[in-house]
């Protein structure tokens, strides 16, 4: 038989017999030999951090993309506002408050930055709910297939260096009684 998936079993030499009933003892060929069994290592992982790392890999594992159908918007990311609610610019050009739906919830992490697929209320038009998350490869993907514009302000991902840089240390400065500005 195959030993795979058993725990090594190694025989020590015991200084007494053991023996359950002292008239089978000396039957038994294993009189003076214990028996010890090796714990295995555990493999099956079910706490919180194996929950949390898993499929962070990838593996080059590639899901279907989607795209957007009716009362649905792509949107990025602004800010979150806690308890799963997020601050989103929906590319039609509204501000929306997302949420994110119960089965992403705890399973998907959503930064500033990221690029999701919400899908608007009808009843209202203030709130979606985001109901999936594009990676960076997703996102150039949907730019390349022009489903996404291809501004500045939308980049995908929460990578400060995916971003443009931008000068705002400029100050402007001007008179109430003349139309230019100056820059300092």
């Amino acid at each position: 038989r195959s030993l795979e998936g058993r725990s090594p079993t190694y025989v020590l030499p015991s200084p007494h017999p053991i023996s359950p009933h002292p008239s089978t003892a000396s039957n038994r060929a294993d009189t003076h030999s214990l028996t010890v069994t090796m714990p295995q290592k555990k493999t099956n992982k079910s706490g919180k951090n194996a929950k949390c790392n898993r499929g962070l890999s990838g593996g080059g594992v590639t899901r279907e993309l989607l795209f957007k159908e009716d009362e649905q918007e792509y949107a990025e990311v602004l800010r979150p506002f806690g308890c799963n609610r997020f601050s989103l610019r929906c590319f039609d050009g509204l501000d929306r408050q997302g949420l994110i739906r119960g089965r992403m919830n705890k399973k998907c992490f959503i930064r500033t930055g990221d690029i999701v697929l919400v899908s608007v209320r009808p009843f209202e038009d203030k709130i979606a709910d985001i109901i999936h998350k594009f990676s960076d490869d997703e996102v150039r993907s949907l730019r390349a297939l022009r489903e996404l514009p291809e501004s500045r302000s939308c980049e995908g991902g929460a990578n400060p260096q995916n971003r443009h840089d931008r000068d705002d240390g400029d100050v402007l400065f001007g008179d109430a009684d003349e139309d230019t500005l100056e820059v300092m």
